[in-house]
């Protein structure tokens, strides 16, 4: 195993010891769920790229790490499909930028290095 993989692994089994894990089997989390799935049936990442994909995960627009209120609010939850979810979505948060450009190549997101060195 290479030491990249022993990091995930370290990463991985952290998270699941993490207290608000049983949040998600809470009624409140499950009501939250149903409800954002049926308001938002498609995935909003697929929709963005004229795509018709059918959301399967709730997601948390800004990371809750912990947070109650963050965690229980509605606003601050997407529909993803489980792809964006587990690859884009997860990717973004852990670089702390999203690296999709625009028609012209530029990266979207300020806070992507090309952009926050004021190249673009």
């Amino acid at each position: 195993m290479t030491r990249h993989r022993h990091a995930r692994a370290r990463r991985r089994a952290q998270r699941a010891t993490d207290p608000y894990r049983l949040w998600y089997k809470r009624t409140h989390w499950k009501a939250l769920r149903a409800q954002r799935l049926a308001d938002e049936p498609l995935c909003r990442m697929c929709m963005a790229q004229g795509k018709i994909v059918g959301a399967t995960v709730v997601d948390h627009v800004r990371p809750h790490k912990g947070c109650w209120e963050l965690f229980s609010d509605y606003e601050n939850t997407q529909a993803l499909c489980k792809h964006h979810h587990d690859s884009t979505k997860q990717g973004n948060e852990a670089r702390g930028y999203s690296v999709e450009v625009g028609p012209d190549g530029i990266p979207l997101d300020v806070n992507h290095p090309a952009r926050a060195a004021g190249g673009v």
